[in-house]
Order: C-alpha cells, then sequence, then structure tokens
C-alpha cells in the first residue's frame, strides 16, 4: 500500500485506540505512528489567536523527488471571517472591510472573482494603513485593537488569492512581507512601551525605566506562587529589548524593589539604581494596561503565525515542480479550498 494512501481513511476512534494502546503518539501538532511515520495532522483549534492557522502546510520528502504536503484546515477561520463581518468594522473603515468580505464570501460559494478579491484586499489595506499610522501607546483603546486585528485579516486573504492567482511568483512579491513587518514594528513598539518606557541613547541603547510598569507590578504581585514571573517570561517573548527571562532577571538586579504591606490594594515601589545613586517611589495606576498587553500580545502571535505562512507559500512553490500528495485530500491537491 502507498504511504500517502495508507492513512487516508483512519477515524478518530482508531486514532483513540492506537494512543492508548501506544501505537500512534502525539508530536506537537501530528499524530505518528510509532515507527515515525505521520499518520495525522491535528487541526488548529487555538482560539487565542481568533481561529488564525499557526501553520499551513507541512512538508514531509519522502526522497529527491516525492513530498508529501499536509494541510491545514483553514475553513474555520474563513468561515469566522464572514460570520463575524459586522464586529471587525471600524468606522471610516466599514465599507472598505466590507467589500473584502463580502467577495470572500462570493468566491467560497461561486469559486471565482478570485482576481477581484485580491484586488479589493489590495485597495483595502491601503485605506487601514492611514488609519493605522497615526495609533501611538496612548490611543490604543478597542476600536484600534480591532483595526490590527481586521489589517492582518485582509492582508492574509491578501496572501492566499495572489498564491492561488500566481503561485511559485508569491516569492518575488515584496508587498506582503514589507507590509506585515512594518505592523509588526508598529504594534511591537506599543506592546513594549506599555510593558515598561524605554528611550534611546545616542549609541543606540535602550534607557529602560521602570517606574509605573508592568514589569514592576509582575515583579511585586502573587510572589509567593510566581505567577508575576510567569508573566513577565510569557510577554518578554515580543520584547525585543530583552532576549530571554534570565536575561531580565539579570537586568533587575540592578534594583532593589520593596513591597508594601500595609495596604495590599495598591502596589508601591523602591527602586535603587546604582548608577544614579538615588531612588524614587511610585504607585502603579489602575488602568487597563495589562488587558491591552495581552491583546496585542495575541495580535504579535497572530503576526508570528502569518510568517510561518508566507515561509511556507514560498516553500511550496519550490516544490510545485515535484509529486505533491496530500493525506488529508484524495483529490488533487489544493491549497485552499475557501
Amino acid at each position: 500500500m502507498n504511504q500517502e494512501k495508507k492513512y487516508s481513511a483512519i477515524t478518530e476512534q482508531d486514532i483513540n485506540n492506537g494512543l492508548e494502546n501506544g501505537i500512534f503518539k502525539e508530536d506537537g501538532t501530528l499524530i505518528r505512528h510509532k515507527n515515525g511515520e505521520i499518520v495525522k495532522i491535528v487541526k488548529n483549534e487555538n482560539k487565542s489567536i481568533e481561529n488564525f492557522p499557526s501553520t499551513l502546510v507541512q512538508f514531509n520528502t519522502i526522497n529527491i523527488n516525492h513530498t508529501i504536503i499536509y494541510q491545514t484546515d483553514i475553513q474555520p477561520y474563513i468561515d469566522e471571517l464572514i460570520k463575524n463581518k459586522h464586529q471587525k468594522l471600524v468606522e471610516n473603515l466599514n465599507t472598505s472591510y466590507s467589500k473584502v468580505i463580502d467577495t470572500l464570501s462570493h468566491y467560497k460559494t461561486y469559486e471565482d472573482r478570485l482576481e477581484d478579491l485580491n484586488k479589493l484586499s489590495l485597495e483595502s489595506l491601503s485605506e487601514f494603513e492611514s488609519f493605522l499610522k497615526d495609533i501611538k501607546q496612548k490611543e490604543v483603546t478597542n476600536n484600534e485593537l480591532i483595526t490590527f486585528n481586521s489589517y492582518i485579516d485582509i492582508l492574509f486573504i491578501y496572501m492566499i488569492s495572489t498564491y492561488k492567482l500566481y503561485n511559485k511568483k508569491i516569492s518575488a512579491d515584496t508587498i506582503i512581507k514589507d507590509k506585515i513587518t512594518k505592523l509588526n514594528t508598529q504594534v511591537q513598539y506599543i506592546y513594549e512601551q506599555l510593558l515598561t518606557k524605554s528611550s534611546k541613547d545616542h549609541e543606540g541603547k535602550n534607557n529602560i525605566n521602570l517606574n509605573d510598569s508592568l514589569y514592576a507590578k509582575f515583579l511585586l504581585e502573587n510572589r509567593n506562587d510566581g505567577k508575576g514571573i510567569g508573566k513577565i517570561e510569557k510577554y518578554i517573548k515580543y520584547d525585543s529589548r530583552f532576549s530571554s527571562l534570565s536575561n531580565f532577571i539579570v537586568f533587575i538586579q540592578k534594583f532593589h524593589i520593596k513591597y508594601d504591606n500595609y495596604n495590599l490594594n495598591k502596589y508601591y515601589i523602591s527602586i535603587d539604581i546604582e548608577k544614579h545613586n538615588n531612588s524614587f517611589y511610585t504607585r502603579n495606576s489602575e488602568d487597563n494596561k495589562e488587558e491591552i498587553v495581552q491583546r496585542l500580545f495575541i495580535i504579535l502571535e497572530k503576526i508570528n503565525s502569518f510568517y510561518k505562512i508566507y515561509e511556507e507559500l514560498i516553500e511550496l512553490g519550490q516544490v510545485a515542480s515535484q509529486k505533491v500528495t496530500s493525506y488529508l485530500d484524495e483529490k488533487p491537491f489544493k491549497l485552499l479550498v475557501i
């Protein structure tokens, strides 16, 4: 039996029985036979990035002339875009966004007007950018967060429609990578400044000020169970000023931090900076900064997944001339059935 057909009819019960009996094992998003063969790819059910797929395709080269491609089902994400269209509309951008999603819905139903979808999504990106470019740290509200997400959605539609129209030529496209990189830079800067303010000196080095920062708050809260440190470890993932939690700990060792035991509802911090030999006190204001940081973290996760998918599409174009089959579909391979 050919390897690519071997597990094509396997059921969920077969998978569960195989896992219980040790015949199959979980490997990230893959289910493998104990001999190493891939049995199934688990669909991405991660709701934290609004059904945005963390990957689109995975490659397994059997030999130099035979590449098997495993697909991730992005149908739930497309359906969610269409279903929640009105929830994503932002003032002055509703018409543009609505046209793109309506055209996407038409393409899903009739499988035509792909060129219109590609053109409209590109035009809509330009309209969104005029709004996004002026968003600053102090202006981030629910509308701005929705707009960031909507922009990524439209850029994703543009990327997929570009691939379906031009296949491997997508590797020459400069629009997609430039736009997602520019958005990532903007979102990451706002995210970092909400965690703790910093500025660059004349040598380009970061001067980081923990005064009234979320990092200081995290250090002081839940000190016994380590939840605050857990938050720092999580959010530092997209903070370019620190390479890791241990790197942050080395930085924080320059400071002496005290907790006010007399008022458990307020955070007071005393920070002695050896370099400047001074100290100051501050109360971390009770605002929604942490909630905004959490939502920006999800957006940065979404951007990170977008980068991975973009690279996968380029790689897919490079193997297009080889024999391509799929475990998840016995029909001729289709990247996306919207």
